[in-house]
């Protein structure tokens, strides 16, 4: 058995120990803060990057990461390189070389935790096409809706990170970070996380963010925002290129000839960096997922109805995660929510041309 095989049993059977650790007594009763079968359930221990709440996944882990090269039998997709960038890095639209200030846009989001949101049938319907560019000649059909940015600022040891409202023109003008205002609330970046910088490896790790707001534009269309509020949001492992402007990288293989991929045998994007934080059940049951005719929570839950059940104004279905103790399991009013992911360089610009964005 090789190393790579031996190391993920090790990893599931962690998890699998972890999991009834934390929801269930020596006895073997119920310790009242979450039935085995929930906490199990809402695991991720039956996929390719098992993540136990409160954890976060390899930087480098995805759904088809096990398979074998052979699987990746594409090629011929036609992408204009000189206005996309290098298909043989990242298809970097922006320049980080020498710059202390480094900005990326997320290409690929791949969601190890839960399991709920890590399925297939969720990224290929949500996650893909919301972020994936709206640009044929890249070899993208999405709708740029979720646009997810990051700043580097390798000299004052901080990053910047927050959502983007579909930009007119991503080669040239770029993106913006949106700092604005919806349904009453303040929506602006979370700046200035702090983090932990390796010169040596080009890899970092920042602190933690109390809330951040993400927007998304459903179908690319900035007046149709979702906000998606996610606690304690954090990076890991962030590997940068030795030119600073891919984390990760695009694998050309994974496309055909009309550009189309298939995630659940070859993955399109390398990842290289790892995020998590937690979803509320009270946030996500506000928040409509319209390719599935549902709230988040109920996708979450994996409960059939449109919106979760409650009873007295409560929410009577369970997470993996408490955001009182910031523990897994537990009150179990929340999921956690981990992912790794791909960026490459963009332009980022102050947003003085756009309503919806201002400095951060």
């Amino acid at each position: 058995m090789s190393p790579r095989a031996i190391s993920k049993l090790a990893t599931i059977a962690t998890v699998l120990a972890a999991i009834a650790a934390c929801s269930s007594t020596d006895d073997g009763t119920d310790d009242g803060t979450g039935g085995a079968s929930e906490c199990s359930t809402a695991s991720s221990q039956t996929l390719a990057c098992p993540v136990l709440p409160g954890e976060f996944p390899p930087p480098d882990c995805d759904a088809a990461s096990t398979k074998e090269p052979g699987a990746c039998k594409g090629g011929g997709c036609s992408i204009d390189q000189t206005k996309c960038g290098s298909s043989s890095t990242c298809l970097p639209l922006g320049d980080n070389k020498g710059r202390t200030v480094q900005d990326f846009r997320i290409r690929r989001l791949v969601i190890a935790a839960p399991d709920s949101l890590a399925a297939i049938d969720f990224q290929a319907k949500v996650t893909i096409p919301t972020m994936d560019l709206k640009t044929t000649e890249c070899g993208e059909r999405g709708a740029d809706g979720w646009s997810w940015l990051l700043r580097v600022d390798r000299t004052k040891r901080l990053v910047t990170t927050g959502g983007a409202p579909p930009s007119t023109d991503p080669f040239n003008l770029g993106y913006c970070f949106f700092n604005s205002d919806s349904a009453g609330k303040k929506l602006a970046p979370a700046a200035q996380l702090p983090i932990r910088l390796d010169e040596k490896a080009n890899t970092f790790s920042t602190g933690a963010a109390d809330k951040l707001l993400m927007p998304l534009f459903v179908g690319g269309d900035p007046k149709n925002l979702i906000i998606l509020p996610i606690s304690d949001f954090a990076l890991r492992n962030v590997k940068l290129s030795s030119d600073d402007n891919c984390i990760g990288a695009l694998n050309p293989k994974a496309l055909d000839g009309a550009c189309k991929e298939d995630p659940t045998t070859c993955s399109k994007w390398r990842t290289a960096g790892a995020m998590a934080g937690y979803i509320s059940l009270e946030d996500a049951d506000g928040i409509d997922v319209k390719a599935f005719g549902q709230s988040l929570c109920a996708v979450l839950t994996k409960h059939k109805g449109a919106k979760c059940p409650r009873e007295g104004g409560k929410i009577t279905l369970k997470g993996d995660y408490c955001s009182k103790t910031r523990a897994a399991c537990g009150c179990q009013d929340s999921f956690w929510v981990a992912a790794t992911f791909a960026a490459s360089a963009v332009r980022i610009h102050d947003g003085s041309s756009v309503p919806e964005c201002g400095s951060p």
